[in-house]
Formats: structure tokens, sequence, C-alpha cells
């Protein structure tokens, strides 16, 4: 079970509970045993409290005496109708247990009833742990597998999905947002179940002593589940409020944490504080309300049941002073009351836990439910080694509808060839490059291989071919050995090594404080540039891709750092098949073609020096970029 179900995954016809339930299906028989459990307890806490009737007896008269009668409507003569039948079953238990306690002297009828009693609640208690643990289990390995899918999905999930999305929002949702399903699966349908059936049991008692005290004390229910209702409404919709609140604080926390150096930069601290205290107040206040709201559950439910007790002990006062009913009994049926009252309470109290569950469960599916690119990623053929070329023909794309950034471009990566993308920023030549390693289907056209459409390709095998390398390198808080064996986790480490070296990074790799071993922090920001790109380099040259992708793979480099670099991107395309997207076109003199870009369409194309002669956008571009290097270089 270490992939997502796809049954659980992508079934939005079910509601948010039962969809949160699901994931209990795999382990029925831990449920089993936990509900077994649960009903034993249930039952013996009902055995506990009807051994007070014969205790009290015993304890309070001196010779044991037969079950006492209680007034009932039903007539004496004629065939017993319910009400007898409830009665006579109350009379004959209470018989069977008076004959095993009413047994020898007084002292020992007190030692015997002690015992069952002790035994009783041993017994409740143990059935009670047994179920607390597995109900834990099942809640925390819920958990674990709604986290895991989450997790998962989210890694397969397209490229598009992220533009928009906040990084600390995204994160809110699969630490914060399945936190808050704590005791809303598993938690909330065990105490249900538990306290469900002491209430039934309960029932079960007080009606047998009592039919017409029963029906008295239950007058209040109604009004007590109106309120429940109506509170559940108002605790849904405080709760959804409040994660997002919690979504966007953590979005805000991770923006101002990785831009620091732009927050300081500009002085905005004390603005990112502002506008972190705006979302902090926001969920401040609704934390309150939301808890006020829930606080009322309880005293609400408390103080109906204390209605309950003083209609009970008004009513059977009157009945036990007029002979009707022996006080032991009118002690058990307040006591069964009292024990019905805290379950009905803590199922009350559930409402809130269910209602914040089921606003984070649905704000859950939402990614859930979103297509992923799992069909394309397991499904289509396996592609073998490219042998003719990589064509556009006539691709359209956009990011957004009604708004493209690709039109109907027509371009051919032949194999072994080195093609260069250049033009005005803007113009669409890294969206090419994502659509060639098909991070995003185009709307219209196609690509092809060797005249094969690329979707026929099963994806996760077509990005095995690539190797990407971009002007903002993604290193990992992890060694540097293992950041290089990225893309190739089977490597030994003298395969890293002879890659690090190909890449120009061997040197300043044994120069660090523990070399291949070293921790270079989140996003590598303990290394430089320079340094960042060339373990980029070294871990495209260790995957040996078939095809590379240099997306301004030196732009933002120092001239000594480009020369470096540059020197292992020729060593790297060397007998590859190359698209390399470059601002700066004296990277890209030794291209074996070079497109020129603008507003989505190719309006050149050829070698360095047939553009140079034919004028036009890259002449254009690279006079201007030869006139700054000239201002540049003035002394």
């Amino acid at each position: 079970m270490d992939g997502p179900r796809a049954d659980i995954c992508y079934i939005p016809a079910m509601s948010t509970t039962r969809r949160l339930l699901t994931y209990l299906k795999p382990y029925w028989r831990r449920c089993i045993l936990a509900l077994g459990a649960i009903f034993l307890f249930a039952a013996l806490n009902g055995i506990s409290l009807t051994l007070i009737v014969p205790f009290l007896d015993n304890l309070f008269k001196n010779e044991p005496t037969g079950p006492a009668q209680i007034e009932m409507s039903a007539p004496e003569t004629g065939e017993p109708n319910f009400l007898d039948r409830a009665e006579g079953w109350k009379d004959r238990s209470l018989s069977r247990a008076r004959g095993w306690l009413d047994r020898g002297e007084a002292r020992e009828r007190l030692m015997r009833g002690l015992m069952a009693i002790l035994l009783a609640y041993f017994l409740k208690n143990l059935f009670d742990y047994i179920q607390a643990y597995l109900v834990h289990y099942l809640e925390q390995r819920s958990l674990y597998d709604i986290r895991r899918d989450l997790y998962s999905h989210l890694q397969r999930l397209p490229l598009g999905f992220f533009h928009g999305q906040q990084t600390g929002v995204l994160i809110s949702r699969v630490v914060n947002d399945v936190n808050t399903l704590k005791g809303a699966i598993v938690g909330a349908t065990a105490s249900l179940f538990r306290n469900g059936l002491m209430v039934i049991v309960g029932l079960i008692i007080i009606f047998a002593i009592s039919w017409k005290l029963s029906l008295l004390t239950f007058l209040i229910v109604p009004i007590n589940a109106l309120l429940m209702r109506t509170l559940g409404k108002l605790l849904r919709r405080d709760s959804t409020r409040i994660q997002v609140r919690m979504g966007e604080m953590a979005g805000a926390i991770g923006e101002t944490v990785t831009g620091a150096r732009v927050v300081k930069a500009f002085g905005r601290e004390a603005d990112e504080v502002k506008r972190f205290g705006y979302f902090n107040l926001d969920y401040f206040k609704s934390s309150v309300r939301l808890r006020a709201l829930g606080a009322l559950n309880a005293p609400l439910s408390e103080m109906l049941g204390s209605l309950s007790v003083v209609f009970i002990v008004g009513y059977g006062g009157v009945q036990v002073l007029q002979g009707n009913m022996e006080a032991s009994h009118l002690v058990l049926f307040v006591v069964a009351v009292l024990s019905i009252v805290g379950p009905l309470r803590r199922i009350s109290e559930l409402n809130q836990i269910v209602q914040e569950g089921v606003a984070a469960g649905e704000r859950i599916f939402q990614i859930l439910d979103e297509e992923s690119e799992r069909s394309c990623l397991e499904h289509g053929e396996v592609p073998g080694p490219l042998s003719e070329a990589i064509r556009f023909e006539n691709v359209e794309f956009g990011y957004r509808e009604g708004l493209p950034v690709i039109h109907d471009l027509n371009l051919e990566i032949s194999k072994g060839q080195i093609v260069a993308l250049v033009g005005p920023s803007g113009g669409g030549k890294s969206t090419l490059a994502d659509l060639l390693a098909r991070f995003y289907e185009p709307d219209a056209g196609r690509l092809s291989v060797d005249g094969r459409d690329l979707r026929e390709f099963k994806l996760s095998s077509w990005r095995d071919k690539f190797g990407i390398v971009t002007q903002d390198v993604l290193l990992f808080n992890d060694s540097i050995l293992n950041n290089i064996a990225y893309g190739r986790p089977s490597a030994t480490r003298e395969m890293v090594e002879e890659a690090a070296r190909a890449a120009r990074a061997h040197d300043f790799i044994l120069d660090a404080p523990e070399g291949y071993d070293t921790i270079i922090g989140e996003r590598g920001l303990q290394l430089s540039g320079g340094q960042r790109q060339r373990l980029a380099i070294a871990r495209a040259l260790l995957k040996d891709p078939e095809i590379l992708i240099f997306d301004e793979a030196t732009s933002a480099l120092d001239t000594e750092s480009e020369m470096l670099v540059q020197e292992a991107i020729d060593r790297l395309m060397s007998g590859r098949t190359a698209l390399v997207i470059a601002h700066r076109l004296s990277t890209i003199h030794g291209a074996d073609r070079i497109a020129v870009i603008d507003n989505g369409q190719l309006v050149q194309e050829g070698r360095h020096d047939e553009l140079m002669a034919a004028g036009g956008l890259y002449r254009q571009l690279y006079e201007m970029q030869f006139a700054q290097q000239e201002k540049v270089d003035l002394p």
C-alpha cells in the first residue's frame, strides 16, 4: 500500500464524510475488533449499573427479598403487552442476580456484591483500553494514508496546477488540514458508536424501571437536537475560514523566508509584518469565535440534562413516598440517567470535531480531485532512441484560455543537433522547452518524435531521456553527493566524482568542509551561483541523458563562472541532441541552428553567420548586446 489508491482519490460523487471513512476499508478486521471491544465495554457498563439495586437491597435489608413490583399502567389480566414483557424481563434479570448475591449471611452477600462490581469494572476498563488502542491505531493509520495519498497526488499533478498556488497554502493542506482530521474520522465514529451504545444500554435500563418517568425525561431531546444542528452549520463555516487563514499565514511565511533578501533590500520588513498581522488577527478572531461556539455544546447539553434530573427526582420521589417504587430503583434510575448525560454530552461535542474535519476534508479532496498526469505517466509505449528528429507541428499553446503564448509554430530538432532559441523576453522560448518535456500539452497541433505523436509514449519514459539545467538551479538540503546522484540514485561514488570532474566541480567540492558529504543547505544557498550551476550540470551528466535542455544556464553568472560553466556545458552537449535557450548570444555561436522566437512565432532560423547576413531581429539583438558590452568594457 505504498501508492495512492485510485478508488479513494477520484470519487467526487461521494460525500466528504463517506470518502474519509473509505480510508478504513483496508483495516476492516481491526475495525471489527474495535467495535467488538466497544460493544463489550458498553454492555459491561450497563451490567455494573444494574448491580446497584441488589447491592443496595442487601446492604440495607436484613433478609433477601424478591424483586419490587413497580406500578404499571397496563391491565393485570389479558394478553401481556410490550411494557408487561419489559417489566417481566427486568424482574427475571434482577431475580437471577439476586439468586447469586442473596446466598449466605449479610457479610458474605456484601463481599460477593463488591467482588461482582469489581469484576464488572475490571472487564469494562480492560475492553475500554483495547478499544482505545485500536481506535488510535486506526486513526493514525488513516491520517498516514491520507497524507501519503495527498503528497503522492501533488507529485503527479501537471505543472500548470502550481501556477498561482502559494507554496505555504499547499504545505498547509498536507500538514494542517490533515491534522485537523484527527478525531474526525475514526475517533468520531468510534466515539459515536461507544457513547451511542452506552445511551442505548442506559435507555433500556430506565425504560425497564419506569416508562412514564423515561418519557418525562426525554421531552427535552428534540430541543437539544435542534440546537446541535444550528451550531453544526456555524461551526463548519468558521472552521473553513480558520483553515483558509492558516494557509494564508503559511503562504506569507513561505514567501518572506524564501524572499528574505528581496524584503531586506527594499526595506519592506514592517510591511510584511503588517501583512502577516492581518492574516494572524483574522485567524485569532475566527479561532476564538469557533471555540466560543464549540464551548456551547457541553453546557447546553448539561443544562438540559440537569432539567431532566430535576424532573426525575421530583416525580420519582413522589412515587417512592406513595409506595409505587422502591428507593433503590429510583437510585438506579437516576444513576442510569446520569450515565446517559455524559455520553450525550460527548456526542454533542463531536459536532465541532466532525464539522472541522469535514471542512478540512473538503479542502483536501479539492486537490485529490484535480486531474493528474498519472495515466500519462503509466500508460503508453516506451520510446526508443531518437533516430531522426523531434518536430513542433503547427503548435498552439496558452496558459490561459484565449491568451495564446505560442502561435502556429513549426520547428525541427534533428538528432545530434544543438538548436538555440533566442529572442526577446516573454516570447515563448521557455514555453517551448516545457512543451518538449511535456510539462504541458499543446492546445492545437502536435509534437512528434520520428514521425509519431509524442502523446503515444509513456510520459515517465519520455522524461527519462532528458537532462535539464536552468538558470534557477534547485538543489536540496542534502549532501553534495546525493544532489548530484538525484537523477540516478543507484550511481556509485566513483561515478558521481567522475561526473563532477567533467562538470569542473570536483575541486571546489573537495574544498568543502566534508567534501562530497557536505550538506549544502536549503536550495544550495551555501554555494555560489557558478558552483550551483556546475552541480546541476554534474547531475545532468551523471544521468547520461539523450536530450538536453539548457534554459538561461549562464545568464546570471560572472565572466569567470560563465567560462567554467560554459566549458562544462560544451562537454555535456557533445554528441547529444540539445535545445539551448540563451540571452547572451555570444554563447551560441557554435549552435547547429538558431531559431529566433518573437511573440510565440518562429521569425528567423539559420546559423549565426547566416542570420547576421540576413539582418532582421537576430542581428538587432546581437548588435544591441555588442554595443552594451563595449560600454561595459570602457575604462
